[in-house]
């Protein structure tokens, strides 16, 4: 065999190598962020807005929607359920000044003529619409929570983005098997600089969730200069005339809404 001929074999080896090491890479690394617009607490219903109800997300899904929002609180008792907030005036779904049960969860759902969403009900759904992710805005004990869903629906892990507040967090979302995962910032005092900062430390696939207040401090600015390939998503933009803004001057990914229908494009 003549040297010229070892050296081929090597080179070509030797390249063979780096391509499958590259692929496994992306495998690894699972699936990007798709530019998708993201129904907020499931979208709008009848015109009503936070409702994180089973009715909100079966009628974004047949606008259209592909990426659902869903706000998770934990009753009084210890169950998991669907809901943006308590003892707020915010959605439809209203609660004076305490923590409610699962049954005056239930019962005040019904009221409203809502089929109620329960983490069983929500993970059922989730199921039986095979090409939608849930964006899972889980307010309290985040982490058991996601090990009490990645345990229970191991199967479904691909499908859920947790939305985690601080950065240390990562590693443990990870680490029940939630892949893809989304820093969202509304919890997060830092300045800019750290936010960089701490984007630089964690690996990839990764995105952010910002409002408008983050958008004004000149943070995409921050992450063009630092050259971090980050997908920013805002929340929550109704109006089309500043949803196009955001995604044609400053290059965010997409945003939350409530009423701003997937079909819509700004071109």
């Amino acid at each position: 065999m003549s040297p010229f001929f070892r050296v081929s074999i090597v080179i070509l080896f030797t390249t063979f190598f780096f391509v499958v090491c590259f692929l496994l890479s992306l495998l690894l690394r699972g699936p990007a962020f798709e530019a998708s617009r993201i129904a907020h607490a499931g979208g709008q219903f009848h015109g009503m807005i936070l409702t994180n109800s089973l009715h909100a997300l079966t009628a974004s899904y047949a606008s259209g929607y592909r990426y659902f929002e869903i706000d998770l609180n934990y009753t009084k008792d210890g169950f998991l359920v669907c809901a943006h907030r308590w003892g707020s005036k915010k959605g439809q779904v209203l609660w004076s000044d305490h923590t409610p049960t699962r049954d005056e969860y239930l019962d005040a759902y019904s009221e409203h003529l809502f089929t109620p969403c329960v983490k069983e009900s929500l993970m059922s759904w989730l199921s039986e619409h095979s090409d939608a992710t849930l964006i899972a805005d889980i307010k309290q004990n985040e982490l058991i929570a996601l090990a009490s869903i990645s345990e229970e629906y191991p199967k479904l892990r691909n499908r859920i983005i947790p939305q985690v507040f601080q950065p240390n967090d990562f590693s443990k979302v990870r680490s029940l098997g939630f892949d893809r995962v989304i820093w969202a910032l509304y919890r997060f005092d830092g300045e800019n600089s750290s936010v960089i900062g701490e984007l630089k430390k964690i690996s990839k696939p990764i995105a952010i969730s910002v409002g408008m207040q983050r958008i004004n401090s000149g943070l995409l600015n921050d992450l063009r200069s630092s050259r971090l390939e980050i997908p920013v998503y805002v929340h929550t933009i109704n109006d089309k005339r500043l949803m196009c803004i955001l995604k044609d001057t400053l290059q965010v990914r997409e945003v939350f809404t409530d009423s701003l229908d997937p079909s819509i494009d700004c071109m």
